[in-house]
């Protein structure tokens, strides 16, 4: 007999993705990326953190909305393909 929570993992524990969204899926009509880049910030630094530190604020959140009965992430097949490359130092 196999166990319910073989596969289970809290939210919390999954890979750090924009609303726990999957990294690859077929037909995707809607892919979101993440632009870790401050260089070009000249008194406060730290914007590279916001792609990531969205992505951790957005395990929170439900991609459904009840009232409105939808589910547009699940509609468009949404995925969230990580954050772009990109070269410290080099605002060009």
């Amino acid at each position: 007999m196999s166990n319910p929570f073989e596969d289970f993992q809290p939210d919390f524990c999954t890979s750090s993705t924009f609303m726990r969204l999957p990294s690859k899926s077929e037909h995707t009509k809607l892919a979101i990326l993440g632009m870790p880049f401050d260089t070009a910030a000249s008194y406060r630094v730290g914007a590279r953190f916001g792609p990531q530190s969205i992505r951790q604020m957005s395990m929170t959140l439900s991609s459904y909305h009840a009232l409105l009965d939808v589910s547009p992430f699940e509609d468009t097949n949404a995925i969230d393909i990580g954050d772009l490359p990109v070269v410290t130092q080099n605002i060009h």
